[in-house]
């Protein structure tokens, strides 16, 4: 039961295409239409009490020894990361969904990976302040703005480079046909 629920909210999560449920043929994995989804409303009404109820009954288990409770229960910032998941999800595919022009949802782009990625950038830049002011932040950005724009991109090869420069390179565009020479020898 465990693996199902999670597979389903992990489908939520992921909605990345338009067709994609139908090629895959998971109705889970369908963008989101309609801010009354029922997909929205199971998010709580299931997940959420699930987790509920499975540490309910860990707790009141009295044949699992109390310094075994917690193995038997996901971490409690897991737990409180996905019920902070669930509700933001929620709000922002409503909001978005009550928005003039917008048709539909696909929730795989909503992660927060950039402003880790960014303010691990910062205490990276920050040494040891665990404190930096405003001031030092707004210098740390602006640093970083700076190395972004110097910095090579170690990620693409020769080949994409070349191509991203468009009509700039030389290389970019084919170079001209000669006519083969004939030597004549007598």
């Amino acid at each position: 039961m465990i693996c199902r629920i999670f597979d389903k909210f992990f489908d939520i999560c992921n909605t990345r295409s338009v067709d994609e449920h139908i090629i895959k043929k998971k109705p889970n994995v369908k963008p989101f239409y309609e801010a009354g989804d029922e997909r929205l409303e199971w998010l709580e009404g299931t997940l959420l009490k699930y987790l509920d109820d499975w540490q309910k009954w860990v707790e009141g288990n009295e044949k699992i020894p109390a310094g075994a409770k917690k193995y038997c229960l996901l971490p409690d910032q897991t737990v409180e990361g996905i019920k902070i998941c669930v509700h933001s999800l929620r709000e922002v595919i409503k909001f978005l969904l009550d928005q003039n022009g917008i048709e539909y949802v696909l929730t795989e782009r909503f992660n927060q990976d950039l402003l880790e990625i960014f303010f691990g950038q910062q205490r990276s830049r920050g040494f040891r302040n665990d404190n930096p002011s405003m001031k030092q932040c707004l210098e740390n950005a602006q640093a970083l703005v700076v190395q972004k724009s110097l910095a090579c991109d170690g990620s693409s090869n020769i080949a994409k480079k070349r191509k991203s420069m468009g009509s700039l390179s030389p290389l970019s565009r084919p170079l001209p046909k000669r006519k083969c020479k004939r030597l004549n020898f007598n």
